[in-house]
């Protein structure tokens, strides 16, 4: 999750390799539901942003037509805005 750019610039994971690893676990009987994907953003990113590559790089699109999860959460990023906010309200 580099870049919000379309899988033919080879930016992002393409979404083919996506599908693959869904339609992979689910062969091996992994129920949809319980299939969570992430990415790793390479930096500091917030949910909004990073829903915004994983559409833009077709990623949404599949979990979306499988059934499975995005992972958003940028819990790292986030603790860290929560600290620095708590910071500057001291």
């Amino acid at each position: 999750l580099l870049a919000k750019h379309p899988p033919e610039r080879a930016v992002t994971t393409h979404p083919a390799v996506v599908a693959a690893c869904i339609r992979a676990c689910v062969r091996r009987g992994v129920l949809p539901q319980n299939i969570t994907v992430a990415d790793s953003p390479g930096g500091a990113w917030t949910p909004g942003g990073m829903r915004a590559v994983y559409e833009q790089s077709g990623v949404a699109a599949v979990c979306k037509e499988a059934g499975a999860a995005l992972y958003l959460g940028c819990k790292a990023a986030c603790a860290k805005r929560r600290a620095s906010a708590c910071a500057r309200s001291s």
